[in-house]
């Protein structure tokens, strides 16, 4: 009885350890692209500042890397899409779960920073 009650113990602990890793690593993910994001920004402006007239790839570095933070966003969501089940008796007009991730919750910050390094370089 006791391995079998081990066994059990030990099973959601397994399955839940490996989802924290998950997120834990999404998470990571989610911060470099940031971080890259930022520098290559930084850089582009340097280039562009310098009167460098080759192309450096920026427009290309940063649509790549808003695709990988929207994936990265979305794993987010679907870990977290139980959590954010609407209450249709607590609002009139309710928010949509999706809409409340990406415009309320700092998990898709990434999305957004990527975006506005774009924005704010042109």
């Amino acid at each position: 009885m006791d391995v079998a009650t081990s066994k059990n113990v030990t099973g959601p602990t397994t399955a839940a350890s490996t989802t924290t890793r998950v997120t834990r690593s999404v998470s990571v993910g989610a911060l470099v692209i940031s971080a890259l994001a930022g520098a290559w920004t930084i850089f582009h402006l340097f280039w562009n500042f310098a009167g460098q007239t080759s192309d450096d790839y920026w427009g290309i570095a940063l649509l790549i890397l808003f695709l990988l933070a929207l994936v990265a966003a979305f794993m987010h969501y679907f870990q977290e899409r139980s959590t954010r089940k609407v209450d249709a008796s607590a609002e009139r007009f309710p928010e949509p779960a999706i809409s409340k991730f990406f415009l309320a919750s700092e998990r898709s910050a990434a999305v957004w920073f990527v975006v506005r390094m774009n924005v704010g370089a042109q």
